[in-house]
C-alpha cells in the first residue's frame, strides 16, 4: 500500500463516526471545519492580476473538493487533480467534469501550465512527498502561487483519528518551511486554523466559530502561502528530506484504484 489516505466511499460506521473524507465533510463538525478553513484560505489566497482574468488557471490537488467553490467564485478557471486512492466523484456537480484521478509522481499536465495550486489532504497523505512537490513545482508558472494545508504536528487535531487531519504525516512550522524551500518554493506566510480541538460535534459547532476569531498562537492545521522560485537551487537527486510513513487505521486505507486520467484542457 502506497498511501495513507481516507477512502471516500460513502459509508458510515455503526457508531455514526465518519468513515471517509466524504462522510466527514457531511457531518455538522465537517461543515464547520469547511467554513472556518475556507475563511482562513480566503485571507491567504493570491490576488489575481486583472490582465490574466480569462487565462488564470488553478488546480486543486489532493482532496481539495470541499474548498474549490471558494476558488471558483474569484478565479478564472479551475481543475481538480485528485490523488489516486480516493473514490472518484464528478466535479463540479451538474456540469462537465474537470476532475482527474492522478498519480502524484506523474501529474498529467504540461510544465508551467498553472498559475495557482491549492493542495489539501495531499502532502501529509502521500509516501512520495518529494515527487508530489517536484511535480507541483513543474506545473506552476514562474512566480506561480502555492497554497497548502497540512496538519500541525503540535496541534490536538493531528492525534485525533476520527478527523481527516489525524491521518498521515503532520508538520511543524519549521518542517513545512524547510521542505517547501528545499523544493524550490519561497514561503511568504504560514498561519494556523482550527483553534478549538475536535470535541463533541454539538460543542464544536457552537463554539468553534467564536474561538476561531480569538487571538491565537497555533491551531490544528497550518496554512502556507508560497511561490515558485524559478532560479532557486534545487537538488535533483539524493534529497535529504523524507517522510517516515505513519501507521494508520483501516478508515485511512485507500482503494485499489490506481489509474491516472489525463485532463484535456478545453478552456
Amino acid at each position: 500500500m502506497d498511501k495513507a489516505k481516507l477512502d471516500m466511499t460513502p459509508k458510515m460506521k455503526p457508531d455514526n463516526k465518519p468513515d471517509t473524507l466524504f462522510d466527514f465533510y457531511r457531518t455538522p463538525m465537517g461543515k464547520v471545519v469547511r467554513r472556518l478553513l475556507s475563511r482562513r484560505l480566503q485571507s491567504v489566497l493570491p490576488a489575481q492580476p486583472t490582465s490574466t482574468h480569462d487565462s488564470w488557471l488553478t488546480a486543486g490537488i489532493g482532496y481539495a473538493r470541499p474548498y474549490m467553490n471558494l476558488i471558483s467564485r474569484s478565479f478564472g478557471h479551475q481543475i481538480m487533480l485528485q490523488l489516486s486512492g480516493y473514490t472518484m466523484r464528478s466535479w463540479p456537480k451538474g456540469k462537465a467534469s474537470k476532475l482527474a484521478e492522478v498519480d502524484e509522481s506523474h501529474l498529467p499536465l504540461l510544465p508551467s501550465m498553472l498559475d495557482h495550486v491549492l493542495m489539501v489532504h495531499g502532502l501529509e497523505a502521500t509516501n512520495r512527498p518529494d515527487e508530489l512537490l517536484d511535480e507541483t513545482w513543474r506545473l506552476l508558472k514562474g512566480g506561480g502561487k502555492f497554497t497548502l494545508v497540512v496538519p500541525y504536528r503540535r496541534g490536538i487535531w493531528a492525534s485525533q483519528d476520527h478527523t481527516p487531519f489525524g491521518h498521515g504525516q503532520p508538520f511543524s512550522q519549521r518542517q513545512l518551511r524547510d521542505v517547501l524551500e528545499l523544493h524550490g518554493f519561497s514561503v511568504h506566510r504560514i498561519s494556523s486554523a482550527l483553534i478549538l480541538p475536535p470535541v463533541t460535534s454539538a460543542i464544536y459547532t457552537r463554539l468553534a466559530p467564536i474561538v476561531e476569531r480569538l487571538p491565537h498562537a497555533f491551531g490544528g492545521v497550518l496554512v502556507a502561502a508560497a511561490e515558485k522560485q524559478v532560479y532557486s537551487a534545487r537538488p535533483v537527486a539524493h534529497k535529504s528530506w523524507r517522510l517516515k510513513p505513519r501507521a494508520v487505521p483501516d478508515m485511512a486505507k485507500p482503494t485499489t484504484r490506481d489509474v491516472a486520467r489525463v485532463i484535456k484542457r478545453k478552456i
